[in-house]
């Protein structure tokens, strides 16, 4: 099985985009499902990937981080009321683990599909692809 980085690179080369690749930089991901029950304990309260809030596709995190630490402030560090602003990400995020689920259950050239098929959509419902559920995805590609 051909490593990320050879993924990565077919597919640019495959798209005809043109430059290099300056420098390759990454860390783990916390990625597992997120719990709302574990976003909190005790006293301490998890924001970001500390709460494991990781899109499992992209590994984007700071999108999550960012809304759970405003969500907190906001809700003046009330934990009733930051796991219940919260509550529709982290189905969000169990959603898009289903899919990756799903999607690595497909043939590569089917992936490729779904992947094209999921980005032209957005582009045609103005969605920005980040927010669109398993769900939505695939109800618009069995269309």
């Amino acid at each position: 099985r051909p490593s990320l980085r050879q993924t990565l690179l077919k597919y640019i080369e495959s798209r005809g985009i043109k430059g290099r690749i300056v420098k390759w930089d990454g860390g783990p991901l916390p990625l597992a499902k997120p719990r709302l029950e574990k976003l909190v304990e005790g006293k301490a309260v998890k924001v970001g990937t500390a709460g494991l809030l990781v899109d499992p596709f992209t590994g984007a995190g700071i999108r999550y981080a960012v809304r759970s630490g405003v969500v907190l402030g906001r809700t003046g560090f009330d934990v009733k009321g930051y796991l219940d602003e919260l509550k529709p990400t982290v189905k969000l995020l169990k959603e898009r683990y289903a899919m990756k689920a799903l999607a690595l259950s497909l043939p590569p050239r089917a992936l490729d599909k779904a992947f094209e098929f999921a980005i032209d959509h957005a582009k045609r419902s103005k969605e920005d692809p980040a927010e669109m559920t398993s769900l939505d995805v695939l109800t618009a590609f069995l269309r």
